[in-house]
């Protein structure tokens, strides 16, 4: 159950859309944003007892900064204290859903299930507020789909959203309907669904990345190639978009795995890394350990070691999962 959560939280993308005062022009988002955490933590701290638009503020970033560092107490009391001053935007409120899931994540199953709860709640009241946009209106569906009944998920809850989304932009509603086509009517019929959907024009990049994913999750490798390879060579609108960017990394990854394309998925990853500066993003450590396994696989050692020995003398530790992996291989 906790890996469902953990999966929902991970597919949020927060929105600042519906935001009362405009964060992208505060000194402390743009730190954070360019992934100065410690000077945007600084910042942030100093301002917890300003005038209420800024306290809240400084406290949703504060969650968000505890969320990335897998720190679920802290999160919540910070997203729990911006919540104290209204209005409430969907986008601290889908900060509220995550500070929830990862919390979930460091605890019995028991507590998860009451935790999981709360997640749903604060998704489902983001995809509630009037003019909320997509990606309050996925999250929901998301949420509701994935977790269990135990733990707030609702298929009948995850229909209403789906519906809701797919009147406001019928391209952010694809993947969402064959996740729930796949629930509803199984592998074969989602998977048909998927292919024609593939086939449809995407303006936004994250939309065909998700079903590409999709299809790498299902074990159809050549399909997910065919379409990271599309949002390789998009132009975006948006340059440096991460699902683009990480297209890159996936793209690379598949490639390698393949076995005959090695080198050609090298110098994808590289592409990758070339823009990789963020510890915190999900891929960051994992693209370099497998950009030296890569070096490995063509007998370039020296290579691998010199890798491995940079991401040793890093702190990965907020990474779980990787830590769990990496340290096992370096034993």
């Amino acid at each position: 159950m906790r890996h469902l959560l953990l999966y929902t939280m991970l597919l949020c993308g927060p929105s600042y859309s519906s935001d009362t005062m405009r964060p992208e022009d505060n000194p402390g988002v743009k730190l954070f944003e360019a992934a100065r955490y410690a000077e945007a933590e600084q910042y942030f701290i100093d301002n917890l007892n300003a005038e209420n638009e800024l306290k809240q503020l400084s406290h949703r970033y504060l969650a968000k900064y505890a969320i990335l560092k897998n720190e679920g107490k802290t999160a919540i009391k910070h997203i729990e204290s911006a919540l104290l001053i209204p209005p409430n935007s969907s986008t601290e409120l889908m900060v509220a859903a995550k500070a929830y899931c990862t919390q979930a994540m460091q605890v019995s199953i028991f507590k998860a299930l009451k935790l999981g709860k709360k997640c749903g709640k604060y998704y489902s009241q983001a995809a509630d507020i009037e003019g909320s946009d997509t990606d309050a209106l996925k999250q929901a569906v998301f949420f509701h789909l994935q977790a269990p009944s135990l733990a707030g998920g609702s298929k009948s809850m995850a229909r209403q959203y789906l519906s809701r989304l797919h009147d406001i932009s019928e391209e952010d509603s694809r993947f969402a309907h064959v996740l729930l086509t796949e629930h509803d009517a199984g592998k074969q019929e989602a998977q048909a669904l998927a292919d024609r959907y593939a086939e449809l024009d995407y303006k936004k990049p994250e939309n065909l990345y998700d079903l590409a994913l999709f299809y790498r999750d299902r074990d159809m490798p050549n399909k997910a190639m065919d379409l990271l390879l599309i949002i390789v060579n998009k132009q975006s609108p948006s340059p440096g978009s991460w699902h683009q960017t990480d297209a890159m990394f996936q793209l690379g990854e598949l490639y390698i795995q393949a076995g005959d394309k090695i080198e050609d998925g090298i110098a994808l990853v590289e592409r990758y890394l070339d823009s990789s500066y963020d510890q915190y993003d999900r891929h960051y450590f994992w693209a370099r350990l497998r950009l030296a396994r890569a070096y490995q696989l063509i007998g370039k050692q020296e290579k691998y070691s010199e890798i491995v020995n940079v991401i040793k003398a890093q702190d990965y530790s907020h990474d779980k999962h990787f830590a769990k992996a990496f340290d096992k291989l370096i034993d």
